[in-house]
């Protein structure tokens, strides 16, 4: 993922509001995150179950420098 979506995902998710729709995954990824910081920098990092990848660039803020995101979508 590296930061950025893949093309379906982009238009797939992108109109989504996740921080409202998903509040749960938003708490979620906060936490994650916050650990990230903590105990990384990290090479490589894996986001599963990643909603599209609405978490990733906070992942990538946070020191992960390179992120696969891995989940499953209808279509």
């Amino acid at each position: 993922m590296t930061g950025s979506q893949s093309a379906y995902n982009a238009a797939a998710f992108s109109a989504r509001d996740f921080d409202s729709e998903f509040p749960a995954h938003r708490h979620r990824a906060r936490l994650i995150a916050g650990y990230v910081r903590r105990l990384g920098p990290f090479r490589l990092g894996a986001d599963v179950g990643c909603f599209g990848g609405a978490a990733g660039e906070s992942y990538t803020k946070a020191g992960i420098g390179e992120l696969h995101g891995f989940g499953l979508a209808e279509g």
